[in-house]
């Protein structure tokens, strides 16, 4: 386990969810005015997203890109653990996202704004999707490293 890769992994964890937690805290209003702000600078006039829709868009982009890369942090962190307690600690991870997403919807319901079981669950899809995702770059860069180990190897060797 690799302490110092760890440690930061856990920082960078810890601050999503306090973000996370602190957007959820905000007012309607200014949940609002930020939607608005991050519209103008995504989508900048673009016709992609029909304007009715373009606000409920942004809204839920952000509750899949937040959370994705709340559950790729949590694999960051549980894959060290992996090496002390196995796989099952992946378990543990699930459960992180899931009550984050939870407290995040409790915590809009005190702020005059919806608290939806949809958001929940769109929540927890986008946490899955980073999650996988992170696995996938993790194994795929553990394969890289073993193969250079293999090739430094045969060179010492031979």
């Amino acid at each position: 386990m690799n302490k110092k890769w760890l440690c930061i992994s856990l920082v960078i964890l810890l601050f999503l969810t306090a973000f996370i937690l602190y957007n959820a805290g905000q007012s309607s209003e200014s949940s609002h005015e930020d939607t608005v702000f991050v519209e103008d600078v995504l989508l900048q006039g673009a016709q992609i997203v029909p304007p009715h829709l373009r606000h409920y868009t942004v809204r839920k982009a952000a509750h899949l890109f937040e959370y994705a890369l709340l559950g790729a942090m949590a694999v960051c962190v549980l894959n060290q653990l992996k090496k002390r307690w196995g796989a099952a600690v992946y378990g543990f991870g699930l459960f992180y996202v899931l009550a984050v997403g939870v407290l995040d919807e409790y915590v809009q319901s005190f702020t005059n704004r919806s608290s939806l079981l949809s958001d929940v669950l769109l929540d927890f899809c986008g946490a899955l999707i980073g999650m996988a995702i992170a696995m996938g770059v993790l194994a795929l860069v553990g394969t890289w490293l073993e193969r250079v180990r293999t090739r430094n190897m045969q060179k010492a060797e031979g």
